[in-house]
Order: C-alpha cells, then sequence, then structure tokens
C-alpha cells in the first residue's frame, strides 16, 4: 500500500508515524501539492487522507468501542427482499446479531450499574470499620476531637522579613494541616470540615496553572471558615496568564474583608489595587503587609472601599506612604523596605 502511495505522489516524500492516532504524516520534498491529491479529502484503502499544507496525514480507520462509539458500519437495506420475498441469510444474521448486540450493552450497562453500587457500600463499608476501630471517635465527643484539631493546626503568622529573606514554601504546611486530618477518614473528614476555627489561614496563589480550580478551593474553605477573622496571604511572583480567574479570585477574598485580621500581599503593583474589600462597612484590620513582587514599577497603592482600615502594624515596601489609605494614627510598628531614610522623609 505505502509503495503504491508513493507511486502516486511523483516524487520523493518524508514518511513520519504518530504513536499518539496512528497517523502517518506524508511530505513531499519538493514542496510542491501533488496533483493526484487536489481534493482535501479522499479514502485510500483502510486510512484517511487528509490534505494539511505540503503535507497529506493518514489516519487509520480502527475499530470504535462498540459501547462508547459506534464503529462506521455498513448498512444493509432496511426491507430485504431477496430470499423468497425475504432477507437474505446474511441480513437476518446481521439482524440477529445486532439484536445479541444490543443485549450485550443493556448488560453491559446494568453491570457498570451495579459495580458503582458495589464500590459506594465499600467505601461505606470502610467508613463503619474506621468508625467502629478509631479508638479517638469512638471514645471522645465530636466537640473534644474538634479542640484537638485546634491545638494540632498553627495558623499563619504575620510575616515582618522581605520577601528575599522568606519563603512561601513554609506556609503550606499550615495550609495542608487540616487537609491531612480531613484525609484520615470519613469521620474526621467531617469534624474537621465543621470546624472553622481548622479554616481561619488562607493562602492563595494567583499565578497558579490551574487557577480556576483553586478559585472553588478557596471559595469552600472560606465557607468552612464560618464567621471568624482571617489571616489571608495573597502572592504572585510574575505576571498571571489568566486575569479573568484572577479577578475572580480578588472578588472571592474581597467578600470576607469585613473578617480580614491580617493581610499579606506580595502581588504585581497593577494586581494588587484589585484587592480593595467588599462592600462592608466594617474592619478588623490588625497587621497589614504590601510588597509589590515587581518593585512597584508601574506603581502602586492600597485603598479599601467603604472602610479605612486601622491596623497596628504595617509592613511595606517600595511603596509611599501616601498611597496606602488607612488610619496611620493607630499604627505602633511599621517596617519599610527598599526605601531610605530620605525617600521616606520626602514621600511621606
Amino acid at each position: 500500500m505505502w509503495f503504491r502511495f508513493r507511486v502516486e505522489l511523483g516524487f520523493l516524500t518524508t514518511v513520519g508515524r504518530s504513536a499518539r492516532d496512528n497517523s502517518l504524516r506524508v511530505t513531499p520534498h519538493s514542496r510542491v501539492p501533488s496533483p493526484s491529491f487536489s481534493t482535501k479529502h479522499v479514502q485510500l484503502d483502510k486510512y484517511e487522507v487528509r490534505k494539511e499544507g505540503y503535507s497529506f496525514i493518514l489516519t487509520s480507520q480502527r475499530m470504535g468501542c462498540i459501547f462508547c462509539q459506534q464503529p462506521p458500519l455498513h448498512k444493509p437495506p432496511k426491507h430485504c427482499r431477496l430470499s423468497h420475498g425475504g432477507p437474505c441469510s446474511p441480513c437476518s444474521k446481521l439482524k440477529a446479531l445486532e439484536f445479541r448486540t444490543s443485549r450485550v450493552k443493556q448488560k453491559f450497562l446494568e453491570a457498570q450499574k451495579t459495580m458503582t453500587d458495589l464500590v459506594k457500600q465499600h467505601q461505606d463499608l470502610k467508613a463503619q470499620i474506621n468508625r467502629v476501630h478509631d479508638p479517638i471517635i469512638k471514645r471522645l465527643p465530636p466537640e473534644i476531637i474538634s479542640s484537638i484539631f485546634q491545638f494540632r493546626v498553627r495558623h499563619i503568622p504575620f510575616d515582618t522579613k522581605a520577601s528575599y529573606d522568606s519563603s512561601v514554601e513554609p506556609i503550606w504546611a499550615y495550609i495542608t494541616a487540616p487537609l491531612i486530618l480531613g484525609a484520615v477518614c470519613r469521620g474526621w473528614r467531617n469534624i474537621a470540615w465543621s470546624t472553622p476555627g481548622l479554616w481561619k489561614s488562607i493562602l492563595a496563589r494567583l499565578n497558579s496553572p490551574n487557577l480556576p480550580w483553586h478559585i472553588d478551593f478557596i471559595r469552600a474553605w472560606l465557607d468552612r471558615s464560618g464567621g471568624l477573622p482571617l489571616v489571608v496571604r495573597v502572592y504572585c511572583d510574575k505576571q498571571p496568564k489568566l486575569f479573568e480567574a484572577v479577578g475572580a479570585m480578588a472578588s472571592v477574598i474581597n467578600r470576607q474583608s469585613s473578617r480580614w485580621q491580617i493581610l499579606d500581599l506580595l502581588l504585581p503593583s497593577n494586581i494588587m489595587s484589585l484587592f480593595c474589600g467588599g462592600l462592608q462597612s466594617g474592619s478588623i484590620l490588625r497587621s497589614i503587609r504590601l510588597e509589590p513582587s515587581d518593585g512597584g514599577v508601574n506603581g502602586n497603592s492600597f485603598k479599601m472601599w467603604n472602610v479605612i482600615p486601622k491596623p497596628a502594624k504595617v509592613f511595606m515596601s517600595s511603596m509611599r506612604y501616601k498611597s496606602i489609605v488607612i488610619e496611620w494614627g493607630n499604627v505602633t510598628w511599621v517596617q519599610q523596605g527598599y526605601r531610605s531614610t530620605r525617600d521616606c522623609l520626602l514621600n511621606a
């Protein structure tokens, strides 16, 4: 077959096979489309030929799964009358085969449903076994277990170091702790998920490759935190690619601005202004850290809607005092990074 195809092309070709979709790419060396393949779509034996620029893509027509994808079989006439007014022998056999195929397919779907039910029963039994054999859940009430979990989980502290002195990696230990507790068994997960004190610290990464999923993750995290004060840390060391998702993430976090107790933003200048709070008029913000990850080359500012927060601790880097709209009279500790004393006096 391949030799005949080469002859039809009429000149030397390069053939390459793709293991992913069982296709072949045939490219003429002369870079001139062959007159034998002037159409864009032709059939050649068991291969489908598609013209793409100076190449011809050959894809084998493999038999599809009868449950997921019906194979391209030839349909016989609906009313065969070749055998004394009735269907011929092949048509009769094909009809019987199609009937058997439909029955097998139905049995397959029933078996699939039965398997799904068995898997669910298996999971339920494992949960019951864990509950019966768990020495903690069996002996202690949920309120005591919840308190033990809260002693186990630490919350993100206020970072007083510059970005080159600190790392985000240790912070993940604070975030993963409640998730680890919930991964032990269903009983532990139910208690952990219903303990708001475990979910007071939030870490959001805006340049995550899977940011849309991360938004749903943060939204569920906030729901578990109830109405408790929040420690919010948002970071992005470079410009994100999904700007719409960044706006959606900022909107989710801004809705909880009345619960911000510690706010830590390590973001590019053009994104930092998105975290301006929601429509709530109250604020319990006590510590704020603002550090442009790009050095503030595009200008930066921080201002919340409908409220002027009164933090006691402020860490700022590459930002002017006037660009941060807070109640400075309430500040008892401040640290300025990347600016000299002269710049502070001139920009104050």
